[in-house]
């Protein structure tokens, strides 16, 4: 299953990116993280079934007390078959781009 991640808060300029790759080698996702010009983060995965994904969003869902650390604020989910869904293709990793 595909889902297409739009992740707001403190996520760029903290190590957000290189974050979410680790958690994806570390669970097995293929896919890729990007910055937005907005100043959120998209994350395009490929997931095995519904409990793998939850399992990779609650592993990056992260928060901090400091206004300067890393803090994810909210998590938008467009799985394939919903409305907002933007479908890159097949991935054989997880990729880190700008």
């Amino acid at each position: 299953m595909k889902a297409y991640l739009v992740i707001s808060g403190n996520v760029q300029g903290v190590g957000y990116r290189f974050f979410v790759k680790s958690k994806a080698d570390e669970l097995g996702v293929n896919g890729f993280v990007r910055n937005r010009k907005d100043g959120a983060v998209d994350v395009f995965g490929l997931f095995k079934d519904e409990e793998h994904l939850r399992s990779f969003l609650k592993a990056i869902f992260r928060t901090s007390s400091s206004d300067f650390g890393l803090h994810v604020r909210g998590i938008k989910i467009h799985r394939e078959d919903e409305s907002g869904f933007l479908d890159f293709g097949g991935f054989a990793d997880f990729q880190l781009r700008l």
